[in-house]
């Protein structure tokens, strides 16, 4: 009995700083997969002071980028999929590398695999998270939907096919 009980207090520990099973990571209030608005008003909410962020659009992905949020956080880029979705964050941070971790550590527990300039998690449902160095004294924090274009389609790759559709179904109706 009491050799059953050492086996199983490592494993509650490990169930209880591990993150929700294939759940999406989230960061400064934002949940990868929520929609842009909802993500954008908690930044105003978050940041007031903040200047208007820049908006970059493409076919592919929508950037939104925040520059000196704090004294904390240097710059914060959101990506979001064409449908809107938060599939990114970036976000660099003057905090060191282990500062960093220790707030994600509640969280999401142990990082999957230390790197030579950070730390990864690799999550259900092929979420990540990764903090990397690139600077002395500055972490840099990413969080990503690795399958996001899969999960919510790829739009700009079936514009075609919609538009032969639509000309179908107006052949058709005539």
């Amino acid at each position: 009995m009491r050799r059953s009980i050492q086996y199983l207090v490592p494993l509650l520990l490990l169930f209880a700083f591990s993150p929700v099973m294939g759940q999406p990571p989230s960061f400064l209030g934002v949940t990868l997969g929520e929609p842009r608005e909802t993500v954008q008003a908690t930044m105003e909410e978050s940041f007031p002071e903040a200047e208007d962020p820049a908006v970059l659009e493409d076919k592919k992905t929508t950037m939104v980028i925040y520059k000196d949020l704090s004294d904390d956080y240097r710059k914060l880029t959101l990506h979001f999929h064409p449908n809107g979705r938060l599939t990114g964050l970036n976000l660099q941070t003057a905090l060191e590398k282990e500062e960093l971790l220790l707030e994600l550590l509640p969280e999401y527990g142990s990082p999957t695999r230390p790197t030579k300039r950070g730390y990864i998690w690799k999550l259900e449902n092929k979420y990540q998270i990764s903090i990397t160095v690139f600077v002395k004294g500055e972490s840099d924090l990413k969080l990503s939907d690795r399958a996001a274009y899969d999960k919510w389609g790829r739009p700009w790759l079936n514009e075609k096919d919609d538009r032969t559709d639509e000309q179908s179904d107006s052949d058709s109706g005539s």
